[in-house]
């Protein structure tokens, strides 16, 4: 890893309301609204269209072999608010 990850707030929309059994289209009440998630990570990649968090991450001082746990990708386009946090 050449330089250290940064440490990062992020208030983004996720979807919900997924079933968990098959249903009838005119039975389904569609009242699931956007859901509002809030995640604090180590910023370890970004692109265009997403950023990436890792949850967990080794510190090793020479920043070789770092084993990271918890990726998770967010699309841009759901981000409402980032802040990187100071530790």
């Amino acid at each position: 890893m050449s330089k250290k990850p940064k440490l990062i707030y992020v208030k983004w929309r996720d979807s919900c309301g997924v079933s968990p059994t098959w249903e009838y289209l005119k039975d389904v009440k569609f009242e699931n609204d956007i859901v509002t998630a809030e995640s604090v990570g180590w910023l370890v990649s970004e692109s265009k269209t997403s950023i990436t968090l890792v949850s967990n991450m080794t510190n090793r001082e020479d920043g070789e072999d770092v084993e990271i746990v918890g990726t998770m990708a967010i699309p841009k386009g759901c981000i409402i608010k980032r802040k990187f946090l100071k530790i």
